[in-house]
C-alpha cells in the first residue's frame, strides 16, 4: 500500500467515475483500475460497488474515505514544508487566475509582494474556472483566484475552500471618439457594434438578462474571443470594437487614455474569490500573497465580502 493508491482511492471516491478520476490523476483507465485492485488486495476489503452506470463506495469505502483525507492532508502539509525548505526558506509559488484578476487584482498584489519576497519564484496560469479547479485538484497550483460575472458551481465543494472577496460593477469600454459615445446613445445601442471578450464561453450567455442574451447570441456577440483582457482593451482603444470589464480595470484603462466607460443597461457585477484545497496547507509565501490579495479587495471596498 502506498500514497499513490490512497490518492487514486480518494479521487474515485470524490468523482464516482473511473474516467474522471483517471483524467484527474493523469492515468489511463486500466492503470487506475489496477491501482484500486491492489489497494483492495492489500486491505482485504471491497471498497467500491461497480455497475455499468456508476461507482458506489461500499460501507468500508465510506469509512476509509475520511481516513484517506486525513492522510492526504498530512501529506500535503509534509510536501508544503519540504518545498519551503528546498533551496532556502521560500522556493516556488504556483497560482492560477481567471483573465480579469490575472491582469488587475493579482498583478497589484504581486507589485506589493515581490519587493518584500525577492527569493520567491512565482508562476501564474491564466485560465477559466473549470481548468483552474482541475489544476488545483491535480496539485498543479497552490491556489486560484476567480473573477467573472458569475461562478460556475464548484464540484466537490467539500474538497475546496472558497474565500469570497466581494464584487464590483462591470462596465462597457469604448474609445473616446466612438460614434455612440459622441452621440450619447443608450447602452442598448452598443449591440450594433462588434465586441471582444477574454475567454468567453457559450454558457456565459445565461449570466445576462434574457432579451439581452438572446440578442447577443443572434448577433454572434462577442465576435472576437481572445486570450487576454489587455488585448480586448487595446482593440477598444484603437477601433470601434467594444469590451466589458470590471470597473477597476476600466478605470485603469481610462487613466492610460483613449477610452471611456459606459454603464450597462442593467446591473452586472464581477465577482471575485480565492479557491484552495482543504487538504493542503499553503506555503508561507503563498499565504502572504493570498493575504495581499485579500487586503487589496478590502481596500477597494468590494461589496458582498
Amino acid at each position: 500500500m502506498d500514497m499513490r493508491q490512497i490518492r487514486h482511492f480518494d479521487a474515485l471516491y470524490r468523482l464516482r467515475s473511473f474516467r474522471l478520476a483517471a483524467d484527474e490523476q493523469g492515468l489511463t483507465h486500466s492503470a487506475l483500475t489496477k491501482s484500486l485492485q491492489r489497494l483492495e488486495a492489500d486491505t482485504g476489503l471491497s471498497l467500491f460497488d461497480r455497475t455499468t452506470r456508476q461507482v458506489v463506495p461500499t460501507s468500508a469505502g465510506e469509512r476509509l474515505a475520511a481516513r484517506a483525507r486525513e492522510l492526504l492532508r498530512g501529506m500535503g502539509d509534509f510536501e508544503a514544508e519540504a518545498r519551503a525548505l528546498k533551496g532556502g526558506v521560500e522556493g516556488n509559488l504556483r497560482i492560477g487566475a481567471s483573465p480579469q484578476p490575472a491582469e488587475s487584482l493579482v498583478i497589484d498584489a504581486l507589485t506589493r509582494f515581490t519587493p518584500a519576497n525577492p527569493t520567491v519564484r512565482v508562476a501564474m496560469e491564466s485560465a477559466l474556472q473549470p481548468d483552474l479547479i482541475g489544476a488545483l485538484m491535480a496539485r498543479e497550483i497552490d491556489f486560484a483566484v476567480l473573477g467573472w460575472i458569475a461562478f460556475e458551481p464548484v464540484h466537490f465543494e467539500e474538497d475546496v475552500l472558497i474565500e469570497q472577496l466581494g464584487a464590483e460593477p462591470s462596465v462597457i469600454v469604448a474609445r473616446g471618439g466612438h460614434p455612440l459615445v459622441q452621440a450619447g446613445a443608450p447602452s442598448e445601442a452598443y449591440l450594433d457594434y462588434p465586441w471582444a471578450a477574454a475567454h468567453f464561453a457559450e454558457e456565459d450567455y445565461r449570466h445576462f438578462p434574457g432579451d439581452f442574451a438572446v440578442e447577443m447570441k443572434r448577433r454572434g456577440i462577442p465576435q472576437l474571443r481572445l486570450e487576454s483582457v489587455s488585448a480586448c482593451l487595446e482593440l477598444s482603444r484603437r477601433t470601434d470594437i467594444l469590451t466589458g470589464v470590471a470597473r477597476s480595470i476600466g478605470e485603469r484603462a481610462v487613466e492610460r487614455g483613449g477610452v471611456t466607460l459606459v454603464e450597462y443597461p442593467f446591473e452586472v457585477e464581477t465577482r471575485y474569490a480565492i479557491l484552495r484545497r482543504r487538504d493542503r496547507s499553503l506555503l508561507p509565501a503563498a499565504g502572504r500573497l493570498r493575504a495581499e490579495i485579500v487586503e487589496i479587495a478590502r481596500e477597494r471596498g468590494w461589496r458582498g465580502r
